[in-house]
């Protein structure tokens, strides 16, 4: 039964991760999908606040997993909202969602001027950059400064990884701008239904406290 009860929700989570689904999933649908969820998972059957958790956390990673993005006042205004956002979406109101993607975008842009500004002509490796690769033990930025030293030293670890294949300096900057540029426009097009999908996708893997997810851009 167990197992069943497990492949329903796969399924329903390779069903959601379609696209075309994604796309068109509305507000209005967000409750329904979530008790759908619910009732076919074999152990955690009603809404609790260690589920919320666990998706918000996951929500967290699926936007922003390299924590390059947000700083730490965008989490915890993100985490509020979302808990909002548990009771408002049984209203039809996502309009919390259109905020986070509007911090996505700002903090996009923010990335890919400072960026730009680090890879001028007189950018030149480093070697004595430390910069932390696990994300579980990296934080968030808390402000301007700290981010563009998170930035920096990843820009340098990028670009080192980048010329290890024979890549000249100025090609290496060249992709470099071009993945956050991708970034930006990524985030720039990012509608509701991609939003709602993300967390629907979240709170379906919180289901399963020990599976991590990442959507297919990560």
């Amino acid at each position: 039964q167990n197992m069943k009860s497990t492949l329903r929700v796969a399924l329903l989570i390779g069903f959601l991760s379609q696209s075309a689904f994604a796309q068109t999933l509305q507000c209005q649908a967000v409750p329904s999908l979530l008790n759908v969820f619910l009732s076919n998972h074999f152990s955690v059957n009603q809404l609790n606040a260690e589920v919320k958790t666990r998706t918000i956390n996951l929500f967290l990673k699926s936007i922003d997993g390299n924590k390059h993005l947000l700083y730490k006042k965008d989490v915890a205004k993100i985490q509020s909202g979302l808990n909002n956002f548990f009771d408002t979406m049984k209203k039809g109101d996502c309009s919390e969602l259109n905020d986070i993607n509007a911090i996505l975008v700002e903090r996009a842009q923010e990335n890919l001027n400072i960026v730009a500004e680090k890879l001028k002509n007189n950018f030149a490796l480093k070697d004595d950059t430390r910069f932390q690769t696990d994300t579980k033990k990296r934080n968030y930025p808390i402000d301007l400064e700290e981010k563009k030293k998170m930035l920096d030293a990843a820009i340098q670890t990028q670009i080192a990884t980048i010329t290890a294949g024979d890549v000249k300096v100025e090609k290496a900057k060249e992709q470099l701008t071009k993945r956050y540029e991708l970034s930006l426009k990524r985030a720039k097009e990012m509608n509701q239904g991609k939003m709602i999908s993300y967390f629907a996708e979240s709170f379906a893997h919180s289901l399963d406290p020990h599976s991590d997810y990442f959507p297919p851009e990560q």
